[in-house]
C-alpha cells in the first residue's frame, strides 16, 4: 500500500516536472522569436516589427475598434448577437447609406447605461470622422463607403478586425 502511494507521488511529480519543462521550452523556442504585430505602445507592426502606416480612414476605423473593444472588456454582452446587430444597423444607416433622417440610438442592448453610452459615443465619433473623410475623398457611393468599413487590414490593439463587431 505504501509502495503504491510512493509510486503514485513519483508519477505526479514526474508529470509536473515534465509539464514545467515543456512550458519552459515552449517559451524559449516559440515565444521568444515571435515578433508581435503590435508594439508595446499599441502601434501596428508588420512581421518585421516595422510600424504600419495607416491611412486616415484606417485610423478612424482602428479607433472605433479599440473603443468597442474597451467597452467589451467591461461589458461582455457587446459581443451578443442582439448588440452587434444594433451596432451594425447604426453604422450602416448613418455612415454607409447616409440616411439623413437616421438618428443613432442611445441603447444598443447592453445591460448597463454606461455601456450603451460608451458605444453611442464611439459610433458617433467614428461616423462623424469617417463621413468627413469620405466627403474629403469624394466618396459618395455606398459600396465605396462599405469598403472603407470592411477594411480587414485594420486591427485593434487586441488584434481584432472589424469582423468582431460589424461583419460577423
Amino acid at each position: 500500500m505504501v509502495q503504491n502511494i510512493v509510486l503514485f507521488l513519483f508519477f505526479i511529480v514526474g508529470i509536473v516536472v515534465f509539464t514545467l519543462f515543456l512550458i519552459k521550452k515552449r517559451k524559449q523556442n516559440i515565444l521568444q522569436p515571435f515578433v508581435p504585430f503590435w508594439d508595446d505602445n499599441g502601434h501596428g507592426c508588420d512581421e518585421k516589427n516595422e510600424e504600419i502606416e495607416y491611412s486616415e480612414t484606417q485610423k478612424a476605423l482602428r479607433s472605433l475598434l479599440n473603443e468597442l473593444e474597451a467597452v467589451g472588456k467591461v461589458y461582455g454582452e457587446i459581443y451578443d448577437t442582439e448588440c452587434l446587430e444594433q451596432i451594425r444597423e447604426a453604422i450602416f444607416n448613418a455612415f454607409v447609406f447616409e440616411k439623413e433622417e437616421y438618428v443613432i440610438p442611445l441603447s444598443f442592448g447592453l445591460y448597463h447605461e454606461d455601456g450603451n453610452k460608451a458605444v453611442y459615443i464611439a459610433l458617433d465619433k467614428y461616423i462623424k470622422r469617417a463621413s468627413a473623410l469620405a466627403k474629403g475623398l469624394e466618396i459618395k457611393d455606398a459600396q465605396e463607403r462599405l469598403s472603407l468599413l470592411q477594411d480587414t487590414a485594420v486591427y485593434s490593439n487586441e488584434e481584432q478586425t472589424v469582423d468582431a463587431f460589424l461583419l460577423s
